[in-house]
Parts: C-alpha cells; structure tokens; sequence
C-alpha cells in the first residue's frame, strides 16, 4: 500500500505519512523538501507509446534515488511528480544531488530518441520560520512551477530563434 508499482518508490501514501511524522516529531529537525515534475511525458508517450513513457518514469526515478542514496528517500507522488526528502540542507549537498541527477539522466539519454528533463521546486524546511507542513509543502511546488515555467517559455524563445534561423543552422551555429 506504500510502493508505487513501476518504480518501486515510495508512493503518495508513503510520502505523506513520512513528510506528516518528520512535521511532528518533537525534536524537529530542519530537512529539505525536493518536488520534482517529469517535463513532456505526455508527448514522450503520445509518441513513443505508454511502455517508453515508463522507461522515462523509473529512468528518473533511479537518477534521483541514485543522487539522494543515504541522506534520503524518494517518493513517486503522482503520474509524473516525484519528492524527496533529504536530512542534509546544506545547499553545497543539495547542489550536488541536482547535479548527480542531470548527470545520470543525460546518460540515460543517450540512447533515447527524446531527451530527459525535469523542472525541480526545493527549500529547507526550519521548524522555527514556517507555519505549516502544508503551507511548506505548497511553497515548494510553486518553486517547481514557476520552473516549469521557465523552461517551457525557454523552449519556446529557442523554437522562435531557430524558426528565423536559415535552413538547417542551429541558434549556436548561426551566432559564429
């Protein structure tokens, strides 16, 4: 009833019952909170089919498990949503987990006909400074959003560039 059946994470349940215990211990403690949203699994799976879609849901889910190894655990919240909790807030850690998990997905990519992407919300939970788990919880979603957000708006800036661009010159190629 806690394991998500693809990956073999924690699943909603799980993650909700961890988050809700670490928000009541007494002696809290300040953690970091990772939300995480596969960006254009739709496409990947209207293109390439369900079966590819979920090579893309647990290649993620194993470049973040892989990354976050002992100072955590990783859930799978929904269809395409992932969180982790992490005991280190260090922000030096925190980069290192990211930077882990853009490695490992650019190697997992490498024989994919689509490329990996993932839009990432994170902040540290202090006991002292937030008023609510839930609040908490929200925060770091709308991080991740407003993420989204920016990568797609990107994407499109690059589309808009590559369209004025001549015949088969990429935007790098055509600024040499």
């Amino acid at each position: 009833a806690y394991k998500d059946a693809l990956t073999g994470a924690g699943n909603r349940l799980a993650f909700e019952c961890d988050i809700a215990d670490k928000f009541k211990q007494s002696d809290q403690e300040a953690f970091r909170l990772i939300i995480m949203d596969i960006n254009n699994l739709k496409a990947i799976n209207d293109k390439f089919g369900h079966l590819a879609g979920d090579e893309v849901i647990k290649a993620c889910h194993a470049a973040m498990s892989t990354a976050v190894d002992a100072n955590g655990i990783c859930y799978r919240t929904g269809g395409d949503e992932f969180a982790c909790i992490i005991s280190n807030t260090d922000p030096v850690e925190y980069r290192h987990i990211t930077d882990t998990i853009k490695f490992k997905l650019t190697e997992a990519e490498a024989d994919l006909p689509y490329h990996l992407e993932l839009a990432v919300g994170s902040d540290v939970y202090r006991p002292d400074q937030t008023a609510s788990l839930n609040a908490f919880i929200h925060h770091v979603d709308q991080l991740m959003y407003a993420e989204k957000k920016i990568m797609k708006q990107d994407l499109r800036d690059q589309d808009k560039t590559a369209a004025c661009m001549p015949s088969g010159l990429s935007p790098a190629a055509h600024e040499l």
